[in-house]
């Protein structure tokens, strides 16, 4: 829903001592910006939490650098498929995965070294019921543990 969502949600984690290892916000939060939520969730980590802003599709093809954006911080333009999203959460954690070619591969299965990303807590940002609902079936699908944040303040 909110920015201030996400942001509780991220302070909630960080002060039980089992931080988030992603966050994934949408740029269209209501009330306030996706990016403005990134920043700041970035600030509240040191810059250590990777984060993935989601852009409206006209981004596409473009180098596209949120305000305030840090070493951190990678751009998944929508709509979002799966092999995209694999290859976002790989590069933003880091781990030593194959990525997938994009093109054609939202008709490919997923890769087996995509379950071995289980396990993995990601925090969800995105006002529109839909897009959570898919969102979080698709993490879950891939084993990960998803908190949903309905705005940049919850999370």
């Amino acid at each position: 829903d909110s920015a201030a969502a996400a942001l509780d949600a991220a302070r909630a984690a960080q002060a039980e001592g089992a931080p988030f290892d992603l966050a994934l916000v949408d740029q269209n939060l209501p009330e306030e910006d996706g990016q403005n939520c990134v920043a700041a969730l970035g600030r509240l980590s040191g810059g250590a939490l990777p984060r993935l802003l989601l852009v409206p599709a006209f981004n596409a093809g473009r180098r596209y650098e949120p305000p305030g954006a840090d070493r951190n911080t990678r751009v998944l333009s929508k709509p979002v498929w799966r092999a995209s999203l694999h290859n976002a959460i790989v590069e933003a954690l880091g781990l030593d995965r194959a990525l997938i070619p994009v093109r054609g591969a939202r008709d490919q299965d997923e890769p087996a070294d995509m379950r071995s990303m289980a396990g993995a807590h990601i925090l969800l940002a995105e006002d529109n019921e839909i897009n959570q609902e898919v969102a979080s079936n698709l993490l879950e699908a891939l084993g990960m543990r998803v908190t949903l944040a309905k705005d940049g303040a919850e999370a």
